[in-house]
């Protein structure tokens, strides 16, 4: 697996220093937008247009995540490169499959291991990755969340009143967690497409997808 998507984007960031109107033109065209603020109306609008009805508009709170990354950061006695783990939670989009009978985490994807199809749309399924359950490829050591356990990750979920995310307690085999941002929305729409395909048609019913948006606390967290 190559990370295609992220050496252009980087390409082409680099590239619209130096050619400013080509650059934005490509940002336009693959979907990235400036940071800034969402609402939960916004975010209800955005759900249900691609027909999700969420009980819950949940977002990443920018305060408990800092806290978590900088108690990693910390962690170097258990992972010999928490840096490097880290960067790969630092991500607008993601999709991440807890196993609920272990806890642990089974496969996970993210922006960055896209691959291009054609110059501004990425796919996570270029090369039949997702055509087994769970898909082998996302199950690597390199994916996969190993580092923030679910317990850890969940804590920082909060809805837009500021209440913490509480776990359903039915007995399903899974928990989806799908991060999206509509600063990458292009890319947001592709990810949650291709992830509940990739569901519905290997465990249908077996799985509980909760949708987290990273928008404000990327907002944040970019202005500290």
């Amino acid at each position: 697996m190559h990370n295609k998507s992220c050496h252009i984007l980087i390409l082409f960031l680099l590239l619209s220093v130096v050619f400013c109107s080509c650059g934005k033109l490509y940002l336009k065209a693959t979907g990235v937008k400036p940071f800034k603020p969402t609402s939960e109306h916004q975010l209800i609008a955005y759900l249900n247009k691609h027909g999700i009805k969420s009980t819950q508009i949940l977002q990443v709170d920018s305060v408990s995540f800092r806290h978590l990354l900088n108690k990693k950061k910390n962690d170097t006695l258990i992972y010999a490169k928490p840096h490097w783990w880290i960067l790969n939670h630092i991500q607008p989009i993601q999709t991440v499959c807890f196993d609920n009978n272990t806890q642990k985490p089974l496969y996970a994807y993210f922006n960055c291991i896209a691959e291009s199809k054609g110059l501004t749309q990425f796919t996570w399924n270029k090369f039949k990755e997702l055509e087994s359950f769970p898909p082998k490829e996302y199950t690597s050591y390199r994916w996969i969340d190993t580092l923030f356990s679910m317990q850890e990750l969940t804590t920082t979920f909060i809805d837009f009143k500021g209440n913490p995310f509480v776990l359903n307690t039915n007995p399903k085999n899974y928990s989806v967690f799908i991060y999206y941002s509509l600063f990458v929305e292009k890319q947001a729409n592709n990810l949650i497409r291709e992830t509940l395909l990739h569901l519905n048609k290997y465990v249908p019913d077996k799985y509980d997808v909760y949708f987290i948006n990273f928008d404000n606390a990327l907002y944040r967290l970019s202005k500290n």
